[in-house]
């Protein structure tokens, strides 16, 4: 049997369609029960066999749904490049947090994100992939049936896996080429471990957005984000400076705050 390569997503849209080719599994049911049912007892026996057999094509569903939902946890995306862990958790909050999912860093700095009762452990493997081990928050596995939750949980996995695996990879291709981030940050990927770095050519990049900075500033000109007394470093393209009409500090086209300042600029 081949091995199921690792996958690189193109959009952030569901893994697959949330049970629903199943579906069809309740009409059989409810169709052959339901006909055993009038053959032998009418049209009253009839409807009681087509309420038992959506009942058993629901059980029938949940019990393979069960089980591609366990198989969730298996699938491996391509990691394109090393990540920083600090630079990927940061990233991660700045996309994910407005779509309502809350993400923190464990105590191996590896991304930890919770969206709609369920927790995502984003463990990084040797092979240059990654897993998101999707597991119920305390509440939801106490005091939750399964055969009641098993399908809208499933529906609710890959949905949220489709996201967060595509801004993962999202976050690596563009931290592709850059230094480590500062204080340590652990670096995540097949690079992590084999003696490869990361260049630093001159130049600095915003540690929250990415976006180019010039010498001196103190906030980013695209998100506007005070700037660190580090920051890491890439190579940045000559474009003609304009002046900010606050501060008169010099900023690149298409910069949204000054640098200098903070002031939105037009």
């Amino acid at each position: 049997m081949n091995k199921e390569q690792p996958r690189y997503l193109s959009s952030p849209a569901p893994l697959d369609d949330g049970g629903r080719t199943y579906n069809i599994i309740y009409i059989a049911a409810a169709v052959i029960i339901g006909g055993i049912g009038f053959f032998n007892g009418g049209l009253g026996a009839a409807g009681g066999g087509v309420f038992l057999g959506l009942a058993l094509g629901y059980i029938v569903k949940s019990f393979l749904v069960n089980i591609k939902w366990y198989r969730l946890r298996d699938i491996k995306f391509a990691l394109p490049y090393p990540v920083q862990s600090q630079l990927l958790v940061q990233r991660l909050i700045s996309q994910l947090t407005p779509m309502g999912m809350t993400v923190e860093m464990d105590t191996d700095g590896k991304p930890v994100i919770s969206y709609q009762k369920v927790i995502y452990d984003v463990v990084f493997n040797d092979d240059g992939t990654f897993t998101l081990w999707w597991r119920k928050s305390f509440l939801r596995a106490v005091f939750c049936i399964d055969i009641l939750t098993i399908i809208p949980n499933y529906r609710k996995a890959v949905v949220g896996m489709g996201i967060i695996a595509y801004y993962i990879q999202q976050a690596s291709m563009e931290q592709s080429g850059k230094a480590p981030a500062p204080g340590g940050s652990e670096v995540w990927g097949a690079a992590a471990g084999s003696g490869i770095q990361a260049s630093a050519p001159m130049g600095k990049i915003c540690p929250n957005c990415g976006a180019p900075l010039a010498d001196g500033v103190k906030f980013c000109g695209s998100c506007g984000s005070p700037v660190p007394a580090q920051e890491v470093r890439q190579e940045l393209d000559q474009q003609p400076l304009k002046k900010c009409p606050n501060c008169g500090s010099e900023y690149q086209e298409g910069t949204k705050f000054c640098g200098s300042c903070g002031a939105k600029l037009v």
